[in-house]
């Protein structure tokens, strides 16, 4: 069995404006994740409590680039790191960065914590598939979150990101004419350690 955390993390559409399309991320879901040291997801275990085990490659990919990036290394406050993101599907090209910073340290009632802010963006186009066919995406993604973690334990306890994107989305259904529109959505993403 894997080292790691297990996370229980929800995804929230907050704002979601087309322009001749539905926005193929406009409702609500939960999964659960394996998590290592550095916040890398290790493994999905689940999504909308459908096991992962059951679900195609493309349903679970994006889930793996749905965190904080920490750092590698010990930091002192202030200081800055920047992490690549990259998207596990074949049909999707990204180059989402991030700079983390380490904005604080505390301590609480289970220990201490370091306080994590993290922002970037980058573009993003992919095919991924829908119900029915094929979503063709493109566009830039822009990243903003915080994070705690359990500095003696060295791991992840929570985050917070919320993902704003706009897309030039066209539709192919199976044996129907293809759909354009633009697509601008903001997604609010809570992640939080299963204890």
């Amino acid at each position: 069995e894997l080292d790691g955390a297990i996370v229980s993390v929800s995804m929230t559409p907050v704002r979601s404006e087309e322009n001749g399309l539905q926005s193929p991320a406009g409702e609500e879901l939960s999964f659960r994740s394996r998590i290592g040291p550095n916040g890398e997801v290790l493994e999905v275990l689940e999504l909308n409590g459908v096991l992962a085990s059951e679900l195609g490659p493309e349903q679970i990919a994006l889930i793996g680039t749905m965190r904080p990036k920490l750092p590698l290394e010990d930091e002192t406050i202030g200081a800055t790191w920047d992490a690549g993101q990259e998207f596990p599907l074949p049909s999707t090209f990204s180059e989402v960065t991030t700079r983390g910073e380490l904005r604080g340290l505390d301590v609480d009632s289970e220990g201490r914590v370091a306080e994590i802010g993290f922002s970037g963006g980058g573009p993003l186009s992919g095919t991924i598939a829908i119900a029915g066919g094929n979503a063709e995406l493109t566009g830039a993604l822009e990243v903003r979150g915080e994070a705690v973690l359990d500095v003696d334990g060295g791991f992840l306890r929570s985050a917070t990101t919320r993902n704003a994107g706009d897309f030039q989305a066209r539709l192919v259904p199976t044996n129907e004419a293809p759909l354009s529109g633009a697509i601008h959505l903001e997604l609010d993403i809570d992640l939080e350690l299963e204890i």
